[in-house]
């Protein structure tokens, strides 16, 4: 079990369920995955998950980290992509483009949440040179 150093002031049960809810955690990994998922029914949750992400990048372990990056990425790439493709759906170029966009997010998604249950990295982790 990991410890933490306390500090002087003791920390309160809502200090530690706060810390629990928003903390770096397989479990939080997941829920950022859902929320592209549940994002095709209601548009603002896949903006609540990167918050998530962007806020549990820096304190994760490197395993985790590579999950947060890739769902910030996918994040990232849905948006203008999908942007692109609802401008270019007036020349019916936007159709293909965004029907692979959301096939793309969903897979990706899917991926992510498998390997977050497992406990796995998104990609290798190569160790740097010291």
């Amino acid at each position: 079990m990991e410890t933490y150093k306390t500090s002087p002031r003791q920390t309160s049960s809502l200090d530690q369920a706060t810390d629990d809810l928003f903390g770096a955690s397989p479990f939080n990994a997941m829920l950022v995955w859902s929320s592209f998922l549940v994002g095709f029914f209601v548009p603002i949750t896949p903006f609540i998950g990167v918050v998530f992400a962007y806020i549990n990048r820096g304190r994760s372990d490197p395993g985790l980290r590579t999950h947060y990056d890739a769902a910030i990425t996918t994040f990232w790439v849905t948006l203008i992509l999908g942007f692109v493709g609802g401008l270019l759906t007036w020349i019916l170029i936007g159709f293909p483009i965004l029907f692979f966009l959301a096939v793309w997010t969903i897979w990706r998604s899917i991926r992510g949440m498998m390997k977050a249950n497992s406990r796995r990295p998104m990609w290798p982790i190569y160790s740097q040179p010291v």
